[in-house]
């Protein structure tokens, strides 16, 4: 989801949900402006990760994406599914 912060920034959230639904799993990724986020999944398998965009680079009505790298949990495998989430801005 995409919140306007002000006329110079809005906020992009991604939530992971990972399957099956496991507290504890680090989700890693790489937002398009070359941040990296990650986020530990909580009971419901889910997590979030957000960035601060300027609207100088990404304007109102554009968006941004985040892309999956990874899912890290001792004992499981990474199995590559949906990995890029678009991001609208506000």
């Amino acid at each position: 989801t995409g919140e306007l912060l002000n006329k110079n920034f809005w906020r992009a959230t991604v939530t992971a949900t990972i399957d099956p639904a496991l507290s504890g799993a680090v989700v890693s990724g790489v937002w398009k402006d070359g941040s990296s986020a990650s986020c530990t999944t909580d009971g419901s398998g889910q997590c979030a990760v957000t960035t601060n965009v300027r609207t100088k680079t990404y304007p109102i009505g554009t968006s941004i994406t985040f892309t999956v790298v990874g899912v890290s949990l001792s004992g499981y495998d990474y199995v590559e599914g949906q990995t890029v989430v678009l991001v609208p801005a506000p």
